[in-house]
């Protein structure tokens, strides 16, 4: 279980850094929209200005930064906010490194359960995919397979129903990258 605490001067909940392992496996889907954010040190907290507390919550309702990902005070790399269904992320960070950190944890996680050992992505997939992502994508596992997930555009769109459309007509279309994972022969596959 994970202990959200209560900062009153923001009105904000936060977790602290030992709290991480039990806030990843939290359903915060099950909560509503959610958006949150990395603080470099919790005392970064008590020296938030009220045009940065303004900024997190103009992110936290438009789903994009006002001014920049980092926010003065919180030195924070990254902004993240899930549509209240679990479907749709938006990420955004300062590091490339992280960004590609995030998406070999994801296409891992979504295949381990399936295997034992999945070898991380090379780094010229990860560059391609890198390119893609920056597009706007949906990694549709709902219609992959155990070793595979199909990749589509849909760009900066926001409208849920816009999205769930595009993707409905890419379905039917059967378009899109398909990313797969060749279990004998260790290694990912793009075609």
């Amino acid at each position: 279980k994970c202990d959200y605490l209560y900062h009153r001067t923001l009105g904000l909940e936060y977790i602290q850094a030992d709290q991480m392992d039990a806030f990843s496996q939290a359903k915060v889907d099950q909560t509503g929209n959610f958006s949150c954010t990395d603080v470099a040190q919790l005392d970064d907290l008590e020296h938030i200005t009220n045009d940065e507390l303004a900024e997190l919550l103009f992110f936290a309702h438009k789903v994009q930064p006002l001014r920049e990902i980092s926010i003065g005070s919180l030195k924070n790399r990254w902004l993240y906010y899930s549509h209240d269904d679990d479907w749709v992320a938006w990420i955004y960070m300062i590091r490339i490194d992280d960004y590609k950190h995030v998406i070999d944890y994801k296409l891992k996680k979504e295949f381990k359960g399936r295997k034992r050992n999945i070898t991380n992505l090379p780094s010229d997939t990860m560059d391609r995919l890198w390119e893609i992502f920056q597009q706007g994508v949906i990694l549709d596992f709902e219609n992959g397979t155990d070793s595979g997930v199909r990749i589509y555009t849909v760009g900066d769109e926001y409208d849920m129903d816009k999205i769930h459309e595009k993707l409905d007509r890419h379905r039917e279309r059967h378009d899109g990258i398909w990313l797969e994972y060749d279990t004998r022969k260790k290694r990912w596959i793009f075609y």
